[in-house]
Formats: C-alpha cells, sequence, structure tokens
C-alpha cells in the first residue's frame, strides 16, 4: 500500500509539473502545428515541449525512461499474474 501511495503522488506530481511546464513555456496561445480544426492537438503537446524546450539533456533522459518502464513493465507484470499486496 505504501509503495502504491508513493507511485501514486509521484505521477501526480509528474504530471502536475508538466503540465505547469507547458502553460509556462507556451503560454496562453499555442504554436498553430499544435491546433487542430477542433482545438488542441492534445497528443502532440508533450512530446513538442519535450523536444523543443531546452530542457536539459538529463531531464529529458528522466522524462523518457519513465515512460518506457511505465509503458514496458505493466503489460509484463499483469501477463504474470503478479499481485502487490496479495497473500495466500
Amino acid at each position: 500500500m505504501v509503495i502504491a501511495t508513493v507511485f501514486a503522488l509521484f505521477m501526480s506530481f509528474g504530471a502536475y509539473y508538466s503540465g505547469a511546464l507547458t502553460h509556462l513555456f507556451y503560454g496562453p496561445k499555442l504554436p498553430p502545428e499544435l491546433m487542430g480544426a477542433k482545438g488542441p492537438i492534445w497528443d502532440k503537446i508533450m512530446p513538442q515541449f519535450i523536444t523543443t524546450s531546452g530542457l536539459p539533456v538529463p531531464l529529458v533522459l528522466i522524462i523518457v525512461l519513465m515512460v518506457f518502464f511505465r509503458l514496458d513493465v505493466e503489460p509484463v507484470i499483469a501477463g504474470s499474474g503478479f499481485q502487490l499486496g496479495h497473500r495466500d
């Protein structure tokens, strides 16, 4: 339970921080390449922000690794039948 809480807090902070950074970086108006016919293209905002914001390389590496391990580890754990906190 403690690990799940720490992970949830970490991910919440990361999501809030990345959203706050994009608002500070882009301001009230997004670049035209991030706008579609019906409004912002949400799936393009973070990738463009990471590649064009001038963030330090170690921070970009941390972000990419977090996304990679989040996407890579979950299916392995789900497929193995592993359950956190489950005891027989």
